[in-house]
């Protein structure tokens, strides 16, 4: 008895370590840095409920995380924004591994890792 208890312990010890190991895997993200270089594709959208148009601007770059590590990003602006990043900007673009590009924001030049910096120049 004492033996299978033990046993169901191990198992369960293993099936949290591997949960929790999972769970990280699918919701961290990874900051890469990038400078806007052009304006941006214009896309118009509909909102699906209300019909209503909105423009936001999409973006393929090279970024870079804080070892310098090379990923192209594909982003958009936000339909808030209504229009496209200022160039010369810099941005933080959080990356998960599963879903993308989660979101971004602009950070000052000096907020960015020296290796990531490097390869931007």
């Amino acid at each position: 008895m004492k033996k299978l208890f033990s046993v169901l312990v191990v198992l369960l010890g293993i099936l949290v370590v591997a949960g929790a190991g999972t769970f990280y895997y699918f919701t961290s993200k990874t900051p890469y840095y990038t400078q806007i270089v052009t304006t941006g594709e214009r896309v118009i959208s509909h909102d699906t409920n209300t019909q209503e148009e909105f423009v936001q601007y999409t973006y393929q770059q090279e970024g870079y995380d804080e070892e310098g590590t090379l990923r192209e990003l594909d982003f958009m602006t936000h339909p808030d924004l209504g229009r496209p990043f200022r160039e010369g900007a810099y941005l933080k673009v959080d990356v998960n591994r599963w879903k993308g590009e989660l979101g971004y924001e602009e950070v000052q030049k000096e907020e960015i890792p020296q290796k990531a910096l490097d390869k931007l120049k």
